[in-house]
C-alpha cells in the first residue's frame, strides 16, 4: 500500500532559516545557535559589559598631574564600543583641584581596556586628600556593569606642613582689676585650608583662680593667616 508521510513546516527560529525542510528536520542555523548574526549581537545578554575602576594620584606642588581611570570590557569588543563619561565634584572642586571633563571613550573592535585621563591641578597648600567622581553613560555595543568610580587626589604637602609655635609673654600684674597676657601663636607658612590647634593653661608658679583665670579652647588660622593671639586674664 502506498502511503504518504506529511511534512509540516515549522516556524523558522531565525530569519535565515527559510527552508521548511531545514526547520522541520529540527536543524538550527548558526545565527539561532549562538552564531554571529546581527540579531545575537543586539541581544544585551550577548554584549560585553563596561566597568570603571577607582583611581588615585599625587597632587603635585605645581603644574598638572593626571588621574587615570581604567575602563575595561568583560570580553573583547566584536564591534566598536563607545560610552559617554562625565566628572563631578566630591570634596575636590572643578577649576580649583581638577579640570571638569565630559567626553566619549572608544573601544576599537577586539580591544578590552581603555583609559580616561583627568587633569589634576597641583598646589603647595596643606590639605586633606580630596575626591572627584566620574560616571559612564549611554553605552553603544556594550552594557554597563560598574558605571561609577571615585578618583582620589592625594595631598603630598604634608611632609612640608607648616609648624605651629607659641611665643613666651609677660605683662605687669597691676594693683587691681584684670590685665591681659597675650601669647602670639604663629604658622611657619600660609596654608590653603584652615588650621586649628587646641590649647589649655596649666599652673607653674602662678596658680589658676588666684593669679590668673584658667582657660582652654582652640585657635583657628583662616586660609592665608599666619598669626593669631591667645589672651589670658591676669
Amino acid at each position: 500500500m502506498t502511503g504518504f508521510l506529511p511534512i509540516f513546516a515549522a516556524k523558522p527560529r531565525h530569519k535565515h532559516c527559510t527552508s521548511a525542510i531545514f526547520a522541520a528536520a529540527g536543524l538550527i542555523c548558526a545565527g539561532c545557535n549562538g552564531g554571529s548574526s546581527k540579531a545575537n549581537q543586539d541581544d544585551p545578554a550577548d554584549l560585553p559589559a563596561l566597568s570603571i575602576a577607582n583611581a588615585s594620584v599625587l597632587e603635585g606642588d605645581a603644574g598638572n598631574s593626571t588621574l587615570e581611570f581604567e575602563v575595561t570590557l568583560s570580553a573583547p569588543a566584536r564591534v566598536a564600543v563607545t560610552a559617554s563619561y562625565e566628572t563631578s565634584d566630591g570634596t575636590a572642586v572643578a577649576g580649583a583641584d581638577y579640570l571638569a571633563t565630559n567626553d566619549t571613550i572608544n573601544f576599537p573592535a577586539g580591544s578590552t581596556t581603555q583609559t580616561i585621563s583627568i587633569v589634576v591641578i597641583g598646589d603647595t597648600g596643606v590639605e586633606v586628600d580630596e575626591t572627584l567622581m566620574i560616571a559612564l553613560s549611554n553605552p553603544s555595543g556594550a552594557t554597563i556593569s560598574r558605571g561609577d568610580a571615585a578618583g582620589t587626589v592625594l595631598d603630598d604637602d604634608s611632609n612640608g606642613a607648616p609648624m605651629i609655635s607659641i611665643e613666651n609673654s609677660s605683662v605687669s600684674e597691676g594693683d587691681a582689676g584684670l590685665a591681659a597676657l597675650d601669647f602670639d601663636v604663629t604658622l611657619s607658612a600660609a596654608t590653603s585650608s584652615p588650621v586649628m590647634v587646641a590649647y589649655a593653661t596649666s599652673d607653674d608658679s602662678a596658680v589658676g583662680g588666684a593669679d590668673y583665670i584658667s582657660i582652654s579652647g582652640s585657635v583657628t588660622f583662616p586660609v592665608g593667616i599666619m598669626m593669631q593671639t591667645i589672651s589670658i586674664e591676669i
